[in-house]
Formats: C-alpha cells, sequence, structure tokens
C-alpha cells in the first residue's frame, strides 16, 4: 500500500490492527468527553476517618484550576 500511487486526493491512509482495538470509536479526532460538571456529589468522595475537605475549599481549588469543557 505504500508503494501505490493514491492521488492528491488522500493525505492519510491508516490500516489499523482489529485486534489491538481499544472499542468502539466515539470521536474521529481530539481528547475523549470529560464529566457533564465540574464536580462530583459528596457522597461521590472518599471519607477517610471521616473527615474530607469542605466542599467550599473543593469548589475554591476548582475555580482556580479553570477546568474548561
Amino acid at each position: 500500500a505504500a508503494g501505490r500511487d493514491w492521488g492528491a486526493a488522500v493525505s492519510v491512509v491508516l490500516c489499523l490492527d482489529e485486534a489491538r482495538a481499544l472499542g468502539p470509536v466515539r470521536a474521529v479526532a481530539g481528547p475523549r468527553p470529560g464529566p457533564a460538571g465540574w464536580a462530583l456529589d459528596e457522597d461521590a468522595f472518599a471519607h477517610r476517618d471521616s473527615m474530607i475537605t469542605k466542599f467550599e475549599v473543593r469548589a475554591l481549588a476548582l475555580a482556580r484550576l479553570g477546568p474548561r469543557p
């Protein structure tokens, strides 16, 4: 296939091994979609000895990080 003249209409040729595929294709290019929102529910966090960072502190950290969709 590498030695074949594909013409000017083709700029990329992919040869994929189906045995090594990760799963169904969800997008042609770009990163995988992120979560629907910024933060998780309170019960989604792991608690150690009934201690967890307060939601106000987590909200401030997220705001400073500035995640984008």
